[in-house]
Parts: structure tokens; C-alpha cells; sequence
């Protein structure tokens, strides 16, 4: 994963608070927080702009440089948005070092489509996501699985992965990822029971001797 510079500017005390905040989206900037490593944390106003078109880069390693000229290596840990506007609303930093082994976890994308569905196959990923292990430096944006080849029956597991040089996880390597599994038979509805004694229909009149 490439790391991401990001410029911050750091917040005071009186600059804190819902109002400051609402004040500052207004002016084009997202509050942030970093924090970590037995340090005292530091509130920042990151450019809304700039921090956004990172973020649906996937990029989650920062290093953060603030305008005291200081610099902070980071892992970004949490987000918060408004879903109505869609907008970020707040960032979460936990300070990390780029030469220590760090966990996260990493979404899986499933790219293809399996072989196994023209055949009435049914195709089922319980792992979306799947922690991993490695530097910062090595940490995937996304796992790309391409499953064009799957056919009915075959099935992905953890240890099939391509985690890529100095990543790995603690996940047990049996673990199914994905699969085409065969669909299960649609019950037949029972058919209706004929009623006794089949006869004239409702509205006709009984014949006469």
C-alpha cells in the first residue's frame, strides 16, 4: 500500500467542540483526532477535499504533516460519515511505525463472474474481509480474487489467497472464502386433493330421474 502524505493543521483547545466543528465543515475541512503510541493526542482540521479523493483511493496509511512542521506516521482506524450528504464527518488516526508489524483488515473483491452459475449454481462468500499481518508498507488496499474458473463444487479457502510477499494472517487456512455450491431443489407445492365424488359442477342444477 502506497503511503499517503496528507498536509493537517493542528487544532487548539479553543477550537474545539460541535460549533467549532460545524464552523469548520462549513469552511471546507473535516476534524480529526490522532492518537497512540503512549503520546498525547492531537486534534487536526484536514482538508475535506483532499482527505475524501484519498479515502475512496482506499489509501488507510498516512503519514500526517502538520503545520507546526512536525510529521506522524498513521494508520487510519475510523470514520465517521453522514450517510445523507455523504460526507466525512470525522477521521480516527492511531500512530504507528513503518518498521513494525501491524494488523488490519483487508476487504476481499470478488472479480468475475464463476463458471458454476450457468449451470444453476449457487455462489456463496462468507469472508468479505480477512485480517492480515504485515508492515505498513505491505499492507494490500484490497484483496482481487478472480473467480471466473469456479465451477460447482469448487470451493476458495484461505490458504488458496494471494496475500502477496510479507503478508499473512492468523486465519486458519480452511477457512472457506467462497464457493459454488449446487442449488437446492425447489419444493413442489402438493397438488390439490380432488374432492369425492366427482359430480356436476358448482351452479348446475342436479338432473331429474
Amino acid at each position: 500500500m502506497k503511503i499517503a502524505n496528507l498536509e493537517a493543521k493542528l487544532r487548539g483547545s479553543d477550537q474545539l467542540g460541535k460549533r467549532n466543528n460545524r464552523i469548520l465543515r462549513a469552511a471546507g475541512f473535516i476534524p480529526a483526532v490522532v492518537y497512540g503510541k503512549s503520546k498525547e493526542g492531537r486534534n487536526l482540521a484536514l482538508d475535506e477535499k483532499d482527505f475524501t479523493s484519498q479515502v475512496w483511493s482506499r489509501h488507510k496509511v498516512f503519514e500526517l504533516r502538520l503545520d507546526d512542521g512536525s510529521k506522524e506516521e498513521t494508520f487510519l482506524k475510523e470514520l465517521q460519515w453522514d450517510e445523507l450528504e455523504d460526507r466525512i464527518l470525522h477521521a480516527d488516526f492511531i500512530r504507528i511505525s513503518l518498521n513494525e508489524l501491524m494488523r488490519s483488515s483487508v476487504q476481499i473483491q470478488f472479480v468475475g463472474t464463476p463458471k458454476g452459475l450457468s449451470k444453476d449454481g449457487v455462489f456463496d462468500a462468507p469472508m468479505q474481509q480477512i485480517e492480515v499481518e504485515c508492515l505498513p508498507k505491505d499492507l494490500p488496499e484490497v484483496l482481487r480474487l478472480v473467480i471466473n474458473d469456479l465451477d460447482l463444487g469448487d470451493v476458495i479457502r484461505v490458504k488458496d489467497l494471494p496475500l502477496g510477499e510479507g503478508v499473512k494472517t492468523l486465519v486458519d487456512p480452511e477457512e472457506v472464502i467462497c464457493q459454488v455450491r449446487v442449488a437446492k431443489a425447489r419444493k413442489e407445492e402438493p397438488a390439490d386433493e380432488e374432492a369425492e365424488g366427482e359430480g356436476a359442477g358448482e351452479g348446475e342444477a342436479p338432473s331429474g330421474d
